[in-house]
């Protein structure tokens, strides 16, 4: 892109976990301080894209889930909407606050109408995701034997 420290990567689909992370890797040296996730918008491919990429995220980073309210709004409602098949992106937002409740990897998430954002505990390792198990992020919630119904 002629600019420093920033690369484009067409052709990598959001949940190609060994991409991400050989992205990652070579481009970054192993550290993000900063994700902006602004992709497919679907709930399976943005939690994929999260659960590889904040443990590589820097204590105190940052990362940013942006239009997570899609679902609620007109275009997206009743049975014939856009993506009426799909889950609601809010989903991973109430999965993530029972992370937070439940850990010390979250020290803040920011709600925002056009974007939610997510900060990494200072005290949280950085860490390369084992992709056998990196689906096990979301079962540090604390959630009372329950689980999620999503919308």
């Amino acid at each position: 892109s002629g600019k420093p420290h920033r690369y484009l990567h067409f052709g990598v689909r959001q949940d190609n976990a060994e991409a991400l992370s050989a992205i990652v890797r070579d481009d970054f040296s192993g550290r993000l301080d900063m994700v902006v996730d602004d992709a497919s918008h679907l709930l399976g491919f943005t939690k994929r894209t999260f659960e590889v990429l904040f443990p590589q995220l820097s204590p105190g980073g940052l990362y940013i889930i942006e239009d997570w309210a899609w679902s609620h709004q007109a275009p997206y409602q009743g049975v014939d909407g856009v993506w009426a098949d799909q889950p609601a992106l809010t989903n991973i937002l109430f999965e993530l606050i029972a992370v937070f409740a439940s850990t010390g990897a979250i020290s803040k998430i920011e709600i925002h109408r056009e974007f939610a954002a997510i900060h990494k505990s200072k005290t949280a390792p950085v860490e390369v995701p084992n992709f056998d198990s990196a689906g096990r992020f979301w079962d540090q919630a604390k959630l009372r034997g329950k689980r999620f119904s999503y919308i």
